[in-house]
C-alpha cells in the first residue's frame, strides 16, 4: 500500500508531527496511522505528550511541523462542527455531577449531529448504547463516578 492509499484508508495519519512551545519541544517527530475499528492506547509517563497528541488530532493544537490527517483530509481543513462529528474528546480535568449516567455522558458525543434546540431521541440513545457496548463498557450499572 502506497502513502497516498494508507492515507485515504486510515482515519487518522500523523505523520512527522513536531509542536513546539516556550522554546521546548512538547512533540518530536511522531508517525502513526490508526485504521477503522481499531482500538489504540496512547502510553507514557507524565509529561510525554499523550493529551498533546490528542489534541493535536482534534485539531485543538496546530503541530508546528508534520501532516495530521482525518478520513484522509487534513484536520485543520474541518469545520469545528464537522470535526466533533468525527471525534470526541473529554478533558483530563473535567468534572462530573455524581448523579449523571455514563450514557448521559456519551450522548454529548451526538450534539454535532442534531439540529439547533433538538433533544436526543432514542435513536440518539441506540447510538450512543452501541457505542458502549463496542467498548465492552457494562451498561447495567452505567454511573458516572
Amino acid at each position: 500500500m502506497t502513502g497516498a492509499d494508507e492515507a485515504t484508508t486510515a482515519r487518522v495519519v500523523l505523520e512527522g508531527v513536531c509542536v513546539a512551545a516556550g522554546g521546548q519541544w512538547l512533540l518530536r517527530d511522531v508517525s502513526f496511522t490508526v485504521r477503522a475499528g481499531e482500538v489504540v492506547g496512547l502510553v507514557g509517563a507524565n509529561g510525554a505528550g499523550k493529551s498533546t497528541v490528542l489534541r493535536v488530532i482534534a485539531g485543538f493544537l496546530r503541530p508546528t511541523t508534520g501532516t495530521v490527517l482525518l478520513d484522509g483530509r487534513p484536520v485543520g481543513d474541518y469545520r469545528a462542527r464537522d470535526r466533533a462529528r468525527r471525534i470526541a474528546t473529554v478533558p483530563q480535568s473535567t468534572t462530573v455531577e455524581s448523579e449523571r449516567r455514563a450514557e448521559d455522558l456519551v450522548l454529548l458525543g451526538r450534539h454535532p449531529h442534531l439540529g439547533r434546540f433538538t433533544i436526543e431521541g432514542e435513536a440518539d440513545r441506540a447510538v450512543a448504547r452501541l457505542a458502549m457496548r463496542s467498548t465492552d463498557f457494562p451498561l447495567a450499572s452505567a454511573s458516572a463516578c
